[in-house]
């Protein structure tokens, strides 16, 4: 079999949740199945580190499609054309992409579809893009993966898709993620917090995040003297954050509120010296951080909407995310209930075996071997 992937999104100083996806599946489906061809599409220069063996062939194609209409140009005719030149038998699509131009069939992964439900938080060029293609994607896909079943049912309801055309395959920990000494801990919190406890939110400063009512939460914490700890925020600056900028130059709690990334500490370090995971997003299609939080052994705070329950289940306090009065109470019981805490701990390390990378690669790589031509 001829597997043709788009591997556009596999950058080595950029891996968030789709190129994390992207990356996991195809190297387990590649070291599975040595007899079979992987060719991944890429729109610039690659690390060799993705290049995960023999059976794998790279090849770029112009132009790098980082723009709506360039990927239009990149998906409908550089790639559709390299499908037929490289006889592709199935492409692989780990983002919600494909050709409308190829005849090849498509397994696509759809992670969310937050554009529909926020889509005040997309650049309006963006936004066009995915209300005119995004639908006739998932049209013209042969089969659908989502990361959860809150996605699938998502997917269900707005593209009216049949639930048979779509299996849910979630995501998994990376590796790397796991509990650390109080020694480590410490000299953690050394580097980023001057020995301070801390919340660590992990993920981009970006508006559906809820960062802004996570800080008011926080001030409400702090203004009650109901903690010491310090708020971490672990993540790169998206799209439309200068209110989040502007939020937390203004707050009286702004000594106790600390930037950080990878530049500072690896993400990995932050995450497990955290005394808590306050990730309480608006919207999500997963939430990779709360099971990453979870196998560091750190307790978390997360949404009661969308796909949060069903990846948290009982192993996490869930709080209404348009509340900051719930957000603050679920902080502070956090914080000052040990008991409930540890509770919290020990059953995060039992809810996140229910996530496999090497399941999840297995039934993408069926729904490929089903529909390949």
């Amino acid at each position: 079999m001829r597997i043709g992937v788009n591997a556009r999104l596999l950058l080595a100083d950029r891996m968030e949740g789709i190129a994390t996806y992207t990356a996991e599946t195809c190297q387990r489906m590649v070291a599975e199945h040595p007899k079979d061809d992987f060719i991944f599409f890429f729109d610039r220069a690659y690390d060799e580190a993705f290049i995960y063996g023999e059976n794998v062939t790279a090849v770029i194609l112009k132009p790098e499609a980082r723009h709506p209409w360039l990927w239009q140009y990149w998906f409908d005719y550089a790639l559709a054309r390299q499908l037929e030149k490289y006889q592709i038998d199935v492409l692989y699509s780990p983002e919600s992409y494909l050709s409308l131009r190829s005849d090849v069939p498509c397994v696509m992964v759809t992670h969310d579809i937050a554009y529909i439900h926020y889509p005040q938080y997309f650049k309006k060029s963006h936004l066009r893009y995915f209300q005119k293609f995004v639908p006739a994607y998932h049209d013209r896909a042969k089969h659908i993966i989502t990361v959860s079943e809150a996605t699938k049912m998502d997917v269900v309801k707005h593209f009216s898709e049949e639930p048979t055309k779509i299996t849910v395959a979630h995501n998994a920990v990376r590796s790397g993620f796991n509990p650390i000494s109080k020694t480590e801990k410490q000299a953690v919190r050394s580097k980023i917090t001057n020995d301070q406890p801390y919340i660590i939110y992990l993920g981009s400063i970006h508006p559906r995040k809820n960062v802004k009512r996570l800080i008011k939460a926080f001030e409400s914490v702090c203004e009650k003297g109901n903690a010491n700890h310090k708020l971490v925020l672990y993540g790169r600056w998206a799209f439309d954050h200068h209110d989040v900028s502007k939020m937390i130059k203004a707050s009286k709690s702004k000594e106790r509120i600390i930037l950080a990334n990878d530049e500072v500490i690896k993400v990995e370090s932050a995450l497990a010296a955290a005394d808590c995971l306050a990730y309480v997003s608006l919207y999500e299609g997963f939430g990779l951080p709360i099971i990453e939080a979870m196998q560091c052994g750190v307790p978390v705070l997360s949404s009661d909407v969308s796909s949060m329950p069903e990846v948290c289940g009982d192993a996490a306090i869930l709080v209404n995310p348009g509340s900051v009065e719930s957000i603050s109470q679920g902080i502070e019981k956090l914080l000052q209930d040990q008991d409930s805490t540890e509770s919290l701990i020990l059953k995060g390390y039992e809810n996140v075996q229910r996530f496999s990378w090497n399941n999840t690669a297995n039934i993408i790589y069926q729904k490929l071997k089903t529909h390949a031509q």
